[in-house]
């Protein structure tokens, strides 16, 4: 995880995630998925494809923008595949907390709109519960921290 931490945004301007290397993490730093050959899945033991992941855009199934990172043009995948799915990476380390960014401007609304899945729904499409001793990757989207 050498690459420096993208903070990834929702359409209302809300640090929501970070993207470190090829692991997405939540604002708590649990590790939630992992990219694979421009592509989002789901961190636990399904690995759900969750969606197209390129230039610092995380989309859903549908090709619509889910988070975003500044300085990168809002512009969705017209027509995203299924790909096939990967194996499961192995855990990695949590990183260190980023420094926290300043705000960005509110980005202007891509031209096939935003994604309709909440945040919740989104990472919950291939989410899994996490037993007690916190060893499975993942969480369940009631744990998700998200405040959509």
């Amino acid at each position: 995880m050498s690459a420096p931490p993208m903070p990834l945004y929702d359409q209302t301007t809300v640090l929501r995630a970070w993207w470190i290397g090829d692991c997405v993490f939540d604002v708590e730093l649990r590790w939630i998925a992992f990219i694979y050959d421009g592509h989002a899945f789901s961190a636990g033991h399904d690995t759900a494809w969750l969606g197209p992941a390129r230039g610092g855009l995380m989309m859903d199934s549908s090709g619509r923008i889910v988070l975003w990172t500044p300085d990168v043009a809002i512009v969705g995948d017209v027509s995203p595949y299924r790909p096939a799915r990967p194996a499961r990476p192995p855990r990695p380390e949590r990183p260190l907390r980023p420094n926290l960014p300043p705000n960005p401007y509110k980005p202007a609304r891509p031209s096939d709109g935003w994604s309709k899945l909440s945040l919740r729904e989104w990472f919950g499409v291939g989410a899994v519960k996490v037993v007690q001793d916190d060893s499975v990757a993942g969480i369940s989207p009631n744990e998700i921290t998200f405040d959509d």
